[in-house]
């Protein structure tokens, strides 16, 4: 879903965060113009023979910041806008940082997230970055783009050109994005709640105060301003939302606006979809939740038995039964199911980035294409154990892997798969490979034997394999866990390859 759409208050939202590293400041005068490290370009298969009906496939189109060696946890997005005219703002954060399970109480100190805002072109180079980085870390962009402003928000908040990522302002307002005005409000740790104020991002400049509208603490206001309408959480012990007519001397024009006061979640995923639950928690079962056309009041779906919605700080999106699968808002059809969690959805658009295992992004397009998926033999030429290695990691076994003793499989035509030191198994087998060369994707069932304790492993087990030489070019490499063994290997299970 676009987030220039108010992101609202969100009750059923799960969360998820990646970590990522730093990068050098070039000089104010001249935008620095660099190739993403070791990327994987557009991807141009030869074409895939015509072999029954067209279908639509989500094709692994290119990386965004790949890093540029694969043993190392880098370059990781915290939030992702592409641009109409091609090429992204991105936030890469400074200091990525995942850690092991521990038996201990706690699994380390907590390290905030500090980002870096840098402009890409179509292909993925940087060609501009945010010059203060010493002042300001970002973590969160809103994009105006026919304004030429990037608002990018933290400790605080900067409006940035979007050419140069010079600094225009700077607030301690947050902004909600509707058309081409930022609804800026004060997000307040403590009481009392405050106002908001219609703002022109470039200038920061006030067009409309709207003192009566009260923002209370660490909450998010939600504006329909085609119904003369705002939301925010009440500060009131006995209600769940308060609605404001946002010009006081007329009134709300949302039709149904009767049964939505009713609610005790709203979540705002368009300007023309919202999702609403009218039950709270308890009783040991989620509460239903309905997809409704705002326009009309009429419910396009209903959830009973699982959560709809996936909201973090930079992406929200109607899901499936899990995380992973993407339902069209529009009609809650069934839409992409995902390799690991996005860092940018727009179905709208057809652009889905999601983020790859050892930091950077893949971007993954829609298009019509011909071809079904098949499978491929699992052909096994070694394994063992790579205790450097942590977490799950596919990667060339080109003689470059973080892994000794599997050293003298390396080859052409060969992957290395390590289920890291996560999950406490010594043990795992690969069990099925599918290829789907419409979409470029390598998917790898994974059984995963049983874990010994509640503690990371400590070997790390590892399997080198050798893929047939028809499959040449760029792959987007998924790792999923057999039934019986969901979420086992966490959601950093996808990576791209280049095979030649």
């Amino acid at each position: 879903m676009k987030r220039s759409v108010a992101l609202a208050i969100v009750l059923v939202a799960v969360g998820s965060c990646t970590p990522a590293a730093d990068a050098p400041s070039s000089p104010r005068s001249a935008p620095v113009v660099q190739a993403s490290a070791a990327p994987v370009a557009e991807t141009s298969p030869a074409p895939v023979a015509p072999t029954g009906p067209s279908r639509v496939v989500w094709r692994f189109a290119q990386t965004l910041l790949l890093p540029p060696d694969p043993n190392v946890y880098a370059n990781v997005l915290l939030d992702v806008e592409p641009l109409d005219g091609g090429g992204w703002v991105v936030v890469q954060d400074r200091s990525p940082v995942r850690r092991l399970p521990t038996r201990g109480p706690s699994g380390g100190p907590f390290t905030p997230r500090r980002g870096s805002l840098m402009r890409l072109d179509p292909s993925g180079a940087i060609v501009a970055r945010q010059q203060d980085v010493q002042t300001f870390a970002p973590t969160h962009v809103v994009l105006f783009e026919r304004s030429g402003v990037v608002v990018a928000e933290g400790a605080g908040t900067r409006g940035l050109d979007l050419q140069t990522l010079d600094t225009l302002w700077s607030s301690d307002a947050e902004c909600v994005a509707v058309v081409d005005r930022c609804y800026a409000y004060y997000p307040a740790v403590l009481p009392p709640g405050g106002p908001v104020e219609e703002r022109e991002p470039r200038s920061f400049t006030v067009f409309r105060r709207y003192p009566h509208v009260q923002v209370g603490q660490l909450t998010t206001p939600m504006i329909l301003s085609d119904w003369n309408l705002a939301i925010a959480r009440s500060l009131a012990p006995d209600r769940s939302f308060e609605f404001f007519p946002l010009d006081p001397t007329a009134p709300i024009t949302l039709p149904w606006i009767g049964r939505l006061r009713q609610a005790k979640s709203i979540l705002l995923l368009s300007a023309d979809r919202v999702v609403v639950s009218y039950e709270g928690w308890g009783n040991g079962r989620l509460p239903k939740s309905e997809l409704i056309d705002i326009p009309t009041g009429d419910v396009v779906a209903s959830f009973d038995d699982w959560l709809p919605v996936f909201a973090n700080q930079s992406v929200v999106y109607l899901q499936g039964a899990t995380p992973l699968q993407v339902l069209d808002p529009r009609d809650a059809a069934l839409g992409p199911g995902l390799p690991t969690l996005p860092v940018y959805v727009s179905l709208e658009k057809g652009i889905i980035v999601v983020r790859l295992g050892n930091g950077g992004a893949a971007v993954l397009r829609r298009e019509a294409a011909y071809g079904s998926e098949y499978a491929v033999p699992v052909t096994k030429i070694a394994e063992g154990f790579c205790p450097s290695i942590d977490f799950a990691r596919v990667q060339l076994a080109d003689g470059t892997a973080d892994c000794a003793s599997l050293a003298g499989a390396a080859g052409a035509r060969r992957i290395l798969v390590s289920i890291g030191r996560e999950t406490d198994t010594d043990a795992f087998e690969i069990t099925r490979i599918s290829v789907d060369e419409a979409a470029r994707r390598l998917t790898l069932g994974v059984r995963i034997g049983e874990a010994h304790s509640n503690g990371a492993a400590q070997r790390a087990p590892t399997q080198v394999i050798e893929l047939p030489a028809a499959l040449r070019g760029s792959w987007l490499v998924a790792l999923e866990p057999e039934p019986g063994t969901p979420g086992a290997l966490g959601f950093s299970t996808a990576f791209a390859l280049d095979l030649r």
